[in-house]
C-alpha cells in the first residue's frame, strides 16, 4: 500500500454537522416559534375585540335608525334587515369551546348582551343582562345597553341609546 491510498483518518474533512450545531439551530428555530405565535394570538384577539366593537356600533346604529319618534319607542325585536348584513351580528368565536360562561344565566362571554336600563351593565353578567339574539329585545323601550365582553380588556364594551 501506497501512502497515497492510505486514509489518514486524522484530518477534519468531514462534511456536515456536529449535533451540537444541529442543536443549537433547532433551539433557535424553537424560540422564533414561540415569539411568533404568541404575537400572532395576541393580533388575532385584537382583531376579534374590533369586530365586537364594530358589531356593537351596529346594533346601535339599528336601534337609533328604527327608532320611532311617535311613540318614543325604539324597535323590537331587532331583525336581520335592519342590518347591512341581512343577518344579526354574532360574535366571531360564538359556539365554540373558547367561549365561557358568566354566573351561571347563559350568558356567555362569547354573546352580544342586551339590557333594557341605562346606565350600561359593567359586563354581560350585569343585573337584567340577556344574550343578544333575534328575539331581542322582547319589549319595545325607551332604553337601551348591549354589551360584548372583550378579551384583551377586563370591562365590556357597552353601547347605550342616544336619546
Amino acid at each position: 500500500m501506497t501512502t497515497a491510498q492510505v486514509k489518514n483518518t486524522n484530518t477534519s474533512d468531514n462534511k456536515g454537522f456536529t449535533l451540537i450545531e444541529l442543536l443549537v439551530v433547532i433551539a433557535i428555530i424553537a424560540i422564533l416559534a414561540v415569539i411568533g405565535l404568541t404575537v400572532f394570538s395576541g393580533q388575532q384577539r385584537a382583531a376579534r375585540d374590533g369586530r365586537r366593537r364594530s358589531d356593537i356600533q351596529a346594533i346601535a346604529a339599528a336601534m337609533e335608525t328604527n327608532y320611532n319618534n311617535g311613540t318614543g319607542l325604539y324597535p323590537s325585536p331587532l331583525t336581520g334587515v335592519m342590518f347591512t348584513s341581512q343577518t344579526e351580528p354574532v360574535d366571531p368565536i360564538a359556539g365554540s369551546a373558547t367561549c365561557r360562561g358568566v354566573n351561571g344565566a347563559g350568558v356567555t362571554a362569547c354573546n352580544y348582551c342586551y339590557a333594557p336600563t341605562v346606565p350600561a351593565i359593567a359586563n354581560c353578567s350585569g343585573a337584567g343582562a340577556v344574550t343578544f339574539d333575534n328575539t331581542v329585545p322582547a319589549v319595545a323601550g325607551k332604553t337601551y345597553t348591549f354589551c360584548a365582553e372583550l378579551e384583551n380588556q377586563a370591562a365590556a364594551y357597552c353601547l347605550s341609546n342616544q336619546r
